[in-house]
């Protein structure tokens, strides 16, 4: 197991790139509320509840990538039915 990167160095510094520009854009999110509404409460709620509904949406499909839905029962075999993975 492991991983190859078949496009080489360039590859992997657009991989970085594409990180780095996630991160300035996640980040501008919460600068763009604090700066609107001058309210550190807000801000800081707005960044938790996007954080919150981004992990819970990767950790509930990558889940069912280990835990296959014949093992999957009730609320967590309905999530596998609409798993967009």
């Amino acid at each position: 197991m492991g991983v190859n990167i078949a496009s080489g160095i360039f590859g992997v510094l657009i991989i970085f790139l594409l990180a780095a520009l996630f991160g300035i854009a996640w980040s501008g999110i919460s600068l763009f509320v604090a700066l609107n509404t001058k309210n550190q409460h807000l801000t800081v709620q707005t960044k938790n509840f996007l954080g919150k509904i981004v992990s819970e949406r990767y950790l509930m499909n990558i889940i069912f990538e280990f835990v296959k839905k014949p093992f999957a029962n009730g609320l967590a075999s309905t999530f596998a039915d609409y798993n967009i993975i």
